[in-house]
């Protein structure tokens, strides 16, 4: 695996993917995920999600029903 894929496998699982240019860091969906799949980024005025364990991720949801900003897109 390169290092673009690895790039690339952060903003997706099998289920949903993630536009984290549109994040605004409120962690509602890092609260939401009952398994654990994001990750947060909070470094020098930078606030966003990023998928931290995209094979935990079971579909649920969860993390599209909270996001109000779009953010988390549903791929099924």
């Amino acid at each position: 695996m390169g290092i673009f894929d690895k790039l690339r496998d952060r903003h997706k699982t099998a289920y949903i993917t993630i536009n984290s240019r549109n994040c605004v860091g409120c962690w509602d969906c890092f609260n939401a995920c009952p398994k654990q799949v994001f990750g947060k980024i909070d470094f020098l005025g930078h606030r966003h999600i990023k998928i931290k364990n995209a094979s935990a991720c079971i579909g649920c949801n969860k993390c599209v029903q909270v996001c109000q900003h779009g953010v988390i897109k549903s791929r099924k």
